[in-house]
């Protein structure tokens, strides 16, 4: 029986991705082997849960997103990946990236033992890093950190995106390689019936990480905006190091806030956001993201959002009509077209964002396009 090896050093929770790329091997006849981390990215702290399906590596912990520890952390999970593999010996290896470390052992592996390589590309290191004032003084480190990237992904075999904008920025590094764009996938979890819609109130929602590439000036700008005509609130799911500065600017700009915390229950995320007219979707400037995750969780909710990612977010908002793309220059016409909004006109925008969600982002698509990849 031929092996396959999923590896990721943040994925500790086994995230629907990698979820729907083990069962397409093992529904093939591979088996299959999931090495992750025993360090929880998102908590800063080792996981107390094990599940015994799946191999965990030793981490050295970090306590912040940007620090040296956080580089030294990835370069021993990717060496102590590489001597996994010696042992295990698979025939496929699927590896998410960043790190950035990660492809240089495994290409490392492949060049010693041979084996189909296929990267996962999850994120730009160090492109959307929210570094921009410090890229000019960094530019040798930064390069150095890119090339690491460069000079491996191109022993890949396949290599997959997340998005239209990482498969450009890279293009001319994998030009030889078969590459596919795969949009993050999960389950549908919109039901017309659950939705509560009060067209005399805005309900939004934050979900996620709350880091220092959101930008919390300009969400607490459009908000303010349309908390002057109608009621707003919003409705928070996640944790991060802005936390509080984040509460705190909405609470000061006389905005209602609901903080649940962090939850993967997706019942739980399902009654908050069944109740909420849009996702905020807004990062700084300079961050180099096509689609995020947030905006999968949005779209599998029927959610509309309010955005300013670029690329291939900015293009379904515009052409499916799923939200609205924020211009910082024309905040006050964004408040007057949102609250000028009947509650049909909310329920309609959230059909169409479903309908979105099944076009790109289900399981059944993610087989289709892996499929087409793999021939």
């Amino acid at each position: 029986m031929k092996k396959v090896v999923l590896l990721s050093a943040t994925n500790t929770d086994y995230e629907p991705r990698m979820q729907f790329a083990e069962k397409y091997f093992h529904d093939r006849g591979y088996e299959t082997t999931i090495i992750l981390s025993d360090f929880s990215h998102i908590n800063k702290k080792k996981i107390e849960t094990f599940n015994n399906k799946f191999k965990y590596i030793k981490t050295i912990p970090y306590s912040k997103n940007l620090s040296v520890m956080r580089i030294i952390s990835h370069r021993n999970f990717s060496k102590k990946v590489y001597y996994e593999l010696c042992k295990i010996k698979p025939d496929i290896i699927f590896a998410e990236m960043p790190p950035n470390f990660i492809g240089k052992y495994i290409a490392k592996y492949k060049r010693k033992y041979g084996a189909e390589i296929i990267f996962d590309i999850c994120d730009l290191w160090p492109e959307s890093l929210p570094i921009e004032k410090l890229k000019g003084p960094l530019k040798l480190p930064l390069n150095i950190w890119r090339n690491l990237r460069d000079k491996n992904i191109v022993e890949a075999d396949r290599i997959i995106v997340e998005c239209n904008l990482f498969r450009e920025v890279l293009c001319s590094v994998t030009k030889n390689v078969k590459t596919a764009t795969i949009y993050l996938s999960k389950h549908d979890n919109f039901k017309l019936n659950d939705v509560l819609i009060d067209a005399e109130k805005i309900n939004v929602c934050y979900l996620g990480s709350i880091n220092n590439i959101i930008d919390i000036e300009t969400i607490v700008k459009i908000l303010s905006e349309i908390n002057k005509y109608k009621v707003v609130n919003v409705h928070i799911i996640g944790s991060g190091e802005q936390k509080h500065k984040f509460i705190q600017a909405l609470e000061d700009s006389n905005i209602s806030v609901e903080y649940y915390g962090i939850l993967f229950n997706e019942s739980d995320k399902h009654k908050i956001m069944s109740q909420c007219n849009f996702g905020l979707n807004i990062m700084k400037s300079g961050i180099h993201v096509g689609m995020t995750m947030k905006s999968l969780d949005y779209f599998s909710e029927g959610l509309p959002i309010l955005n300013n990612i670029q690329y291939d977010t900015k293009d379904m908002v515009e052409n499916h009509r799923i939200g609205f793309n924020v211009d910082n220059e024309d905040i006050v016409n964004l408040a007057k077209s949102i609250i000028s909004m009947e509650k049909n006109d909310f329920i309609k925008m959230r059909e169409r964002t479903n309908a979105v969600f099944k076009q790109y982002f289900t399981p059944d698509v993610f087989n289709k396009m892996f499929d087409d990849l793999m021939k």
